[in-house]
Protein backbone atom coordinates (compact mmCIF):
# COMPACT_ATOMS: atom_id res chain seq x y z
CA UNK A 1 0.00 0.00 0.00
CA UNK A 2 1.08 3.01 -0.71
CA UNK A 3 0.54 6.65 1.29
CA UNK A 4 -3.13 7.76 -0.49
CA UNK A 5 -6.22 6.66 0.81
CA UNK A 6 -9.65 6.46 -1.17
CA UNK A 7 -13.04 8.19 0.43
CA UNK A 8 -16.35 7.51 -1.18
CA UNK A 9 -19.93 8.78 0.72
CA UNK A 10 -18.60 11.68 0.75
CA UNK A 11 -21.79 14.30 0.50
CA UNK A 12 -21.93 16.76 -2.79
CA UNK A 13 -20.67 19.85 0.07
CA UNK A 14 -18.19 17.90 1.12
CA UNK A 15 -14.72 20.59 -0.44
CA UNK A 16 -11.11 19.45 -0.70
CA UNK A 17 -10.46 21.65 2.58
CA UNK A 18 -13.10 19.83 5.30
CA UNK A 19 -11.41 16.55 3.43
CA UNK A 20 -8.60 17.55 4.45
CA UNK A 21 -9.28 18.83 7.68
CA UNK A 22 -11.21 15.49 8.83
CA UNK A 23 -8.23 13.24 8.09
CA UNK A 24 -5.67 15.69 10.06
CA UNK A 25 -6.74 13.13 13.03
CA UNK A 26 -4.92 10.06 11.23
CA UNK A 27 -1.66 11.76 10.25
CA UNK A 28 0.42 14.49 8.27
CA UNK A 29 -2.11 15.24 4.79
CA UNK A 30 0.05 16.53 1.97
CA UNK A 31 -3.15 16.52 -0.37
CA UNK A 32 -6.55 16.26 -0.82
CA UNK A 33 -8.82 16.30 -3.55
CA UNK A 34 -12.97 15.90 -4.49
CA UNK A 35 -13.07 13.62 -7.74
CA UNK A 36 -15.74 15.61 -9.85
CA UNK A 37 -17.81 15.42 -13.12
CA UNK A 38 -18.66 18.55 -15.04
CA UNK A 39 -17.61 20.65 -11.94
CA UNK A 40 -19.51 18.23 -9.62
CA UNK A 41 -18.44 16.08 -7.29
CA UNK A 42 -19.14 12.76 -7.93
CA UNK A 43 -19.14 12.03 -3.61
CA UNK A 44 -15.23 10.28 -3.51
CA UNK A 45 -12.37 11.68 -3.42
CA UNK A 46 -8.63 11.22 -2.43
CA UNK A 47 -6.27 11.53 0.31
CA UNK A 48 -2.88 11.86 0.21
CA UNK A 49 -0.73 11.10 3.70
CA UNK A 50 3.30 11.77 4.33
CA UNK A 51 3.48 7.94 4.99
CA UNK A 52 2.30 4.41 3.92
CA UNK A 53 1.56 4.31 8.22
CA UNK A 54 -0.67 7.09 8.22
CA UNK A 55 -2.60 6.28 5.29
CA UNK A 56 -3.24 2.81 7.75
CA UNK A 57 -4.09 4.49 10.34
CA UNK A 58 -6.95 6.60 8.58
CA UNK A 59 -8.29 3.04 7.18
CA UNK A 60 -8.46 1.97 10.71
CA UNK A 61 -9.77 4.66 12.45
CA UNK A 62 -11.72 7.42 10.04
CA UNK A 63 -13.44 4.56 7.91
CA UNK A 64 -17.38 4.59 8.71
CA UNK A 65 -16.96 8.10 10.50
CA UNK A 66 -19.45 10.83 9.48
CA UNK A 67 -18.43 13.63 7.33
CA UNK A 68 -20.84 16.87 6.27
CA UNK A 69 -23.50 14.54 7.87
CA UNK A 70 -22.51 10.91 5.66
CA UNK A 71 -20.58 8.36 6.88
CA UNK A 72 -17.55 7.89 4.99
CA UNK A 73 -15.75 4.81 3.88
CA UNK A 74 -12.05 4.69 3.82
CA UNK A 75 -9.83 2.11 1.69
CA UNK A 76 -6.57 1.90 0.26
CA UNK A 77 -6.28 3.64 -3.51
CA UNK A 78 -5.75 1.00 -6.14
CA UNK A 79 -5.34 3.13 -9.07
CA UNK A 80 -2.14 2.99 -10.31
CA UNK A 81 -2.38 7.42 -11.62
CA UNK A 82 -3.84 9.50 -10.13
CA UNK A 83 -7.26 11.39 -10.07
CA UNK A 84 -6.98 14.72 -12.36
CA UNK A 85 -5.47 17.53 -10.26
CA UNK A 86 -3.54 15.05 -8.05
CA UNK A 87 0.28 14.53 -8.33
CA UNK A 88 1.38 11.06 -8.60
CA UNK A 89 2.92 10.15 -5.65
CA UNK A 90 5.62 7.41 -6.61
CA UNK A 91 5.12 5.38 -3.86
CA UNK A 92 3.30 2.46 -4.62
CA UNK A 93 4.92 -0.76 -4.38
CA UNK A 94 4.05 -4.48 -3.26
CA UNK A 95 4.49 -5.19 0.15
CA UNK A 96 7.37 -7.18 0.84
CA UNK A 97 6.52 -10.87 2.34
CA UNK A 98 6.52 -9.85 6.30
CA UNK A 99 5.50 -6.53 6.18
CA UNK A 100 1.85 -5.04 6.44
CA UNK A 101 1.28 -2.78 3.24
CA UNK A 102 4.71 -2.63 2.66
CA UNK A 103 5.59 -0.59 5.57
CA UNK A 104 5.91 -3.06 9.00
CA UNK A 105 2.50 -1.33 9.93
CA UNK A 106 0.12 -2.96 12.79
CA UNK A 107 -1.49 -6.14 12.11
CA UNK A 108 -5.40 -5.48 12.02
CA UNK A 109 -8.16 -6.14 14.66
CA UNK A 110 -9.46 -9.65 14.17
CA UNK A 111 -10.49 -12.43 16.60
CA UNK A 112 -7.86 -14.80 17.67
CA UNK A 113 -6.87 -17.45 15.75
CA UNK A 114 -7.79 -21.14 17.30
CA UNK A 115 -5.61 -24.05 17.10
CA UNK A 116 -1.88 -24.43 15.74
CA UNK A 117 -1.24 -21.23 14.21
CA UNK A 118 -0.17 -17.79 15.80
CA UNK A 119 -3.01 -16.03 17.55
CA UNK A 120 -4.54 -13.06 16.06
CA UNK A 121 -5.79 -11.64 12.81
CA UNK A 122 -3.31 -14.50 11.36
CA UNK A 123 -6.44 -15.92 8.92
CA UNK A 124 -7.54 -14.43 5.60
CA UNK A 125 -11.18 -15.16 3.82
CA UNK A 126 -10.85 -15.87 -0.23
CA UNK A 127 -13.72 -15.57 -1.68
CA UNK A 128 -14.95 -15.70 -5.86
CA UNK A 129 -12.65 -19.44 -5.52
CA UNK A 130 -13.16 -21.56 -8.85
CA UNK A 131 -15.02 -24.48 -8.17
CA UNK A 132 -12.25 -26.57 -9.23
CA UNK A 133 -9.73 -24.70 -6.62
CA UNK A 134 -8.48 -27.09 -4.35
CA UNK A 135 -6.79 -26.58 -0.99
CA UNK A 136 -3.33 -27.61 -2.31
CA UNK A 137 -3.48 -24.96 -5.19
CA UNK A 138 -5.05 -22.32 -2.58
CA UNK A 139 -2.12 -22.99 -0.26
CA UNK A 140 0.67 -23.14 -3.20
CA UNK A 141 -1.04 -19.54 -4.50
CA UNK A 142 -1.31 -18.08 -0.90
CA UNK A 143 2.58 -19.18 -0.23
CA UNK A 144 3.56 -15.73 -2.03
CA UNK A 145 2.67 -13.78 0.91
CA UNK A 146 4.47 -15.79 3.73
CA UNK A 147 4.36 -19.48 5.37
CA UNK A 148 0.80 -20.97 4.85
CA UNK A 149 0.16 -23.02 7.82
CA UNK A 150 -3.35 -24.05 6.67
CA UNK A 151 -5.81 -24.17 3.99
CA UNK A 152 -9.13 -24.83 3.47
CA UNK A 153 -11.70 -24.85 0.99
CA UNK A 154 -15.38 -24.69 2.48
CA UNK A 155 -17.85 -27.27 1.00
CA UNK A 156 -21.40 -28.24 1.59
CA UNK A 157 -22.57 -31.74 0.73
CA UNK A 158 -18.81 -32.71 -1.01
CA UNK A 159 -19.34 -29.73 -2.92
CA UNK A 160 -16.89 -26.49 -2.99
CA UNK A 161 -18.77 -23.42 -1.98
CA UNK A 162 -16.58 -21.00 -3.80
CA UNK A 163 -14.68 -19.55 -0.80
CA UNK A 164 -12.11 -20.91 1.70
CA UNK A 165 -9.55 -19.87 4.46
CA UNK A 166 -6.21 -19.39 4.49
CA UNK A 167 -3.96 -19.30 7.95
CA UNK A 168 -0.70 -17.79 7.98
CA UNK A 169 2.10 -18.48 10.64
CA UNK A 170 1.47 -14.46 11.42
CA UNK A 171 -0.44 -11.41 11.30
CA UNK A 172 1.66 -9.50 9.56
CA UNK A 173 1.78 -11.84 6.45
CA UNK A 174 -2.30 -12.39 6.45
CA UNK A 175 -1.84 -8.49 6.48
CA UNK A 176 0.47 -9.07 3.18
CA UNK A 177 -1.76 -11.39 1.84
CA UNK A 178 -5.15 -8.85 2.01
CA UNK A 179 -2.55 -6.48 0.29
CA UNK A 180 -1.18 -8.05 -2.47
CA UNK A 181 -3.12 -10.99 -3.34
CA UNK A 182 -6.77 -9.44 -3.54
CA UNK A 183 -7.94 -9.06 -6.98
CA UNK A 184 -5.49 -11.77 -8.02
CA UNK A 185 -6.39 -14.19 -11.02
CA UNK A 186 -7.04 -18.12 -9.30
CA UNK A 187 -8.02 -20.98 -11.85
CA UNK A 188 -9.45 -18.54 -14.09
CA UNK A 189 -10.98 -16.24 -11.61
CA UNK A 190 -10.47 -12.78 -9.75
CA UNK A 191 -10.38 -13.82 -6.25
CA UNK A 192 -10.84 -11.06 -2.86
CA UNK A 193 -9.14 -11.21 -0.32
CA UNK A 194 -10.01 -10.03 3.46
CA UNK A 195 -9.61 -10.85 7.41
CA UNK A 196 -11.02 -13.55 8.21
CA UNK A 197 -13.88 -12.27 10.97
CA UNK A 198 -15.17 -16.00 12.19
CA UNK A 199 -13.97 -16.94 16.04
CA UNK A 200 -13.29 -20.43 15.08
CA UNK A 201 -11.37 -21.89 12.35
CA UNK A 202 -12.41 -25.08 10.12
CA UNK A 203 -12.37 -28.31 12.14
CA UNK A 204 -10.52 -30.99 10.38
CA UNK A 205 -12.90 -33.20 8.85
CA UNK A 206 -15.74 -31.11 8.70
CA UNK A 207 -15.18 -30.24 5.03
CA UNK A 208 -14.19 -26.69 6.01
CA UNK A 209 -17.42 -25.56 6.83
CA UNK A 210 -18.23 -22.37 8.73
CA UNK A 211 -19.54 -22.85 12.46
CA UNK A 212 -22.81 -23.63 12.96
CA UNK A 213 -25.09 -20.29 12.01
CA UNK A 214 -22.43 -19.08 9.94
CA UNK A 215 -22.92 -21.29 6.58
CA UNK A 216 -25.56 -19.29 4.80
CA UNK A 217 -24.63 -16.09 4.90
CA UNK A 218 -20.65 -16.15 5.16
CA UNK A 219 -19.66 -14.64 2.15
CA UNK A 220 -23.11 -14.02 0.51
CA UNK A 221 -23.39 -10.54 1.78
CA UNK A 222 -22.12 -7.11 0.64
CA UNK A 223 -21.72 -4.00 1.67
CA UNK A 224 -23.33 -0.84 -0.53
CA UNK A 225 -21.72 2.10 -0.03
CA UNK A 226 -22.06 5.98 -0.98
CA UNK A 227 -26.10 5.72 -2.53
CA UNK A 228 -28.43 8.71 -2.77
CA UNK A 229 -30.73 9.15 -0.21
CA UNK A 230 -33.28 8.69 -2.02
CA UNK A 231 -32.41 5.16 -2.89
CA UNK A 232 -34.81 2.59 -1.56
CA UNK A 233 -34.13 -0.84 -0.65
CA UNK A 234 -36.51 -2.34 -3.56
CA UNK A 235 -34.23 0.02 -6.18
CA UNK A 236 -31.19 -1.87 -4.42
CA UNK A 237 -32.54 -4.82 -4.59
CA UNK A 238 -33.57 -4.56 -8.09
CA UNK A 239 -30.28 -3.03 -9.23
CA UNK A 240 -27.99 -6.29 -7.79
CA UNK A 241 -30.56 -8.93 -9.97
CA UNK A 242 -27.79 -8.62 -12.63
CA UNK A 243 -25.56 -10.49 -10.74
CA UNK A 244 -27.33 -13.41 -9.43
CA UNK A 245 -30.31 -14.17 -6.71
CA UNK A 246 -30.83 -11.24 -4.38
CA UNK A 247 -32.92 -12.82 -1.23
CA UNK A 248 -32.38 -9.29 0.95
CA UNK A 249 -31.73 -5.61 0.45
CA UNK A 250 -31.86 -3.05 2.79
CA UNK A 251 -31.19 0.57 3.17
CA UNK A 252 -29.67 1.55 6.51
CA UNK A 253 -31.75 4.60 8.53
CA UNK A 254 -31.20 6.75 11.11
CA UNK A 255 -33.77 7.14 14.38
CA UNK A 256 -35.66 9.33 12.13
CA UNK A 257 -35.89 7.04 9.35
CA UNK A 258 -33.76 8.83 6.64
CA UNK A 259 -31.22 6.87 4.94
CA UNK A 260 -27.99 6.77 5.94
CA UNK A 261 -26.46 6.51 2.72
CA UNK A 262 -25.37 2.64 2.92
CA UNK A 263 -27.13 -0.48 2.51
CA UNK A 264 -26.63 -4.58 2.25
CA UNK A 265 -27.07 -6.88 -0.02
CA UNK A 266 -27.35 -10.55 0.80
CA UNK A 267 -27.20 -13.05 -1.94
CA UNK A 268 -27.55 -17.01 -2.31
CA UNK A 269 -24.18 -17.79 -3.05
CA UNK A 270 -20.93 -16.53 -2.62
CA UNK A 271 -20.19 -16.55 -5.87
CA UNK A 272 -23.15 -14.48 -6.89
CA UNK A 273 -22.09 -11.54 -4.05
CA UNK A 274 -18.07 -11.69 -5.36
CA UNK A 275 -19.62 -11.02 -9.17
CA UNK A 276 -21.32 -8.05 -7.77
CA UNK A 277 -17.90 -6.58 -5.97
CA UNK A 278 -16.54 -6.83 -9.71
CA UNK A 279 -19.76 -5.72 -11.44
CA UNK A 280 -20.76 -2.63 -9.38
CA UNK A 281 -17.53 -1.35 -7.18
CA UNK A 282 -17.09 2.34 -8.22
CA UNK A 283 -19.85 2.14 -10.91
CA UNK A 284 -22.63 4.79 -10.99
CA UNK A 285 -25.73 4.52 -9.60
CA UNK A 286 -28.36 7.30 -9.92
CA UNK A 287 -25.35 9.93 -10.33
CA UNK A 288 -23.63 8.77 -7.82
CA UNK A 289 -19.79 6.14 -7.69
CA UNK A 290 -20.81 3.36 -5.37
CA UNK A 291 -18.46 1.10 -3.50
CA UNK A 292 -19.27 -2.34 -3.17
CA UNK A 293 -17.25 -5.00 -0.77
CA UNK A 294 -17.58 -7.71 1.12
CA UNK A 295 -19.93 -7.06 4.31
CA UNK A 296 -17.60 -7.54 7.58
CA UNK A 297 -20.93 -7.57 9.91
CA UNK A 298 -22.20 -10.58 7.85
Amino acid sequence: MGSRVYVGNLSWHTSWQSLKDHFRQAGEVVHADVMQHDGRSKGCGIVAFATAQEAANAIATLGETELDGRTIFVREDREAAAPRGLPAPGTRAPAPAGKFYGGGLPAPRSPALAGGAAAGGSRVYVGNLSWHTSWQSLKDHFRQAGEVVHADVMQHDGRSKGCGIVAFATAQEAANAIATLGETELDGRTIFVREDREAAPPTAGSGGRARAGTVQTSGCQVYVGNLPYTTSWKELKDHFKVAGNVTHADVAQDGGGKSRGFGTVLFGSTREAAKAIQIFNESEFHGRTIEVRPDQYS
